[in-house]
């Protein structure tokens, strides 16, 4: 008669009659499994935001650069906060959403004045979202700010400056008639320096304004003066009261700086050579220039405060206040610039991009990938 088997037993004197065949489908499904993670739809690279191209002021324009992995991506979506205000119950500020980004650069509108904001950007393709970009911060200025471009009829010496197209550019050069003069010059010759200012006034209200004054720049004075000054200085060139000829004693008393012990109609800083140079406190102030004398900005930010008759110097990339004095706001202030042998501008600056970095690692990454895939094929091959 049959006897009775248990399942004990047929579980141990079961044996697969195809070996080779098992380990040739578990390589199949191994092989499949990473074919699919090589070839499924991958999240794009995060982009960068450019910081050279970035400029925040009550509205902010933030441009970034997006990731060189050759596929293009659906749209970027900008996200920012105030740090240290609008805080959620965790603690931490709330990141806002901005709309559907399609370009390289968007618009943040409604920004306060004298706050510290944190950007990042990320980017969106099939529905899969980049890591979030490396968060920049941005200061925004003390005030809203204030548009102007040179102005070309009041004062403005087309002999000796070179306007740009769009008057938001000045450059000082030698006149034609300096350069034939200069031929009968043989130990020097007095060179005045040449204004030039903004088209638009201020009358009241605090207004903030930023430009850039090239590193080789050989002198350059910047700040504001009132319409009645500016009207001495282009019509008294050699009148030694205003600072477009400046007598200097020399033995350093300081008798040349006497105008900044009074509140005046004026403040002008001078820049040049790299360097950015603050005037005396007083008639009275020491000798020592050392600590009158400060690295030049890549940017220069300027704010005045006609109520309160006060003018202020800002390192325009950090916001951090460099000097400060009363002025005598009783007309028109105008931004007014100096040019001596140099130019002067808005801001435009150049930054390390690291786009070039992401591109090489999208090399690496797909040199690796198509490795991987040809150590897979030759496996399967071996074992088959």
């Amino acid at each position: 008669p049959p006897r009775n088997i248990s399942p004990r037993e047929v579980m141990c004197n079961f044996n697969p009659s195809t070996q080779g065949d098992l380990i040739t489908l578990l390589w199949s499904l191994l092989c499949s499994h990473w074919l699919y993670i090589l070839i499924s739809p991958l999240p794009p690279l995060p982009p960068i935001i450019d910081l050279s191209r970035s400029r925040v002021y009550n509205e902010g324009l933030l441009c970034w650069q997006l990731a060189e992995d050759t596929l293009a991506t659906d749209h970027q979506v900008l996200e920012y906060r105030r740090l240290g205000k609008e805080q959620d119950e965790e603690g931490a500020s709330r990141w806002r959403l901005t709309d559907k980004v399609y370009g390289p650069s968007t618009v943040v509108c409604d920004l306060e004045a004298d706050s510290l904001y944190s950007f990042r950007v990320r980017s969106c393709r099939n529905s899969l979202y980049s890591p979030y970009s490396p968060e920049v911060t941005f200061h925004t200025p003390p005030a809203p700010a204030f548009g102007f471009l040179f102005n070309d009829n009041c004062g403005f010496s087309s002999e000796r400056l070179a306007l740009g197209k769009r008057r938001d550019s000045v450059e000082s050069m030698a006149g034609m008639a300096f350069l034939l003069a200069a031929e009968r010059v043989q130990t020097g010759s007095y060179m005045g320096l040449d204004y030039i200012i903004g088209d638009t006034g201020i009358s009241q209200g605090r207004h903030y304004w930023a430009f850039r004054v090239e590193p080789h720049s050989y002198l350059v004075k910047v700040g504001v003066a009132s319409d009645s000054k500016l009207l001495e200085w282009f019509h008294n060139p050699r009148d030694t009261s205003s600072p477009r000829y400046d007598h200097d004693s020399g033995h350093d008393s300081g008798s040349e700086d006497t105008c900044y012990d009074l509140s005046q109609p004026f403040t002008l800083l001078t820049v040049g050579m790299g360097r950015m140079f603050l005037p005396k406190a007083s008639i009275s102030a020491d000798g020592d220039h050392s600590n009158r004398v400060l690295p030049m900005p890549q940017r220069i930010g300027v704010c005045l405060d006609y109520d309160a008759g006060r003018v202020y110097f800002y390192d325009a990339d950090t916001m951090r206040c460099l000097y400060e004095r009363q002025v005598d706001c009783s007309g028109t202030m105008y931004p007014a610039f100096g040019l001596m042998g140099s130019d002067a501008g808005p801001s435009t600056h150049t930054g390390l991009s690291l786009s070039t970095l992401a591109f090489a690692f999208m090399l690496v990454s797909a040199f690796s990938q198509v490795c991987f895939v040809v150590i897979l094929f030759l496996s399967v091959q071996y074992f088959s």
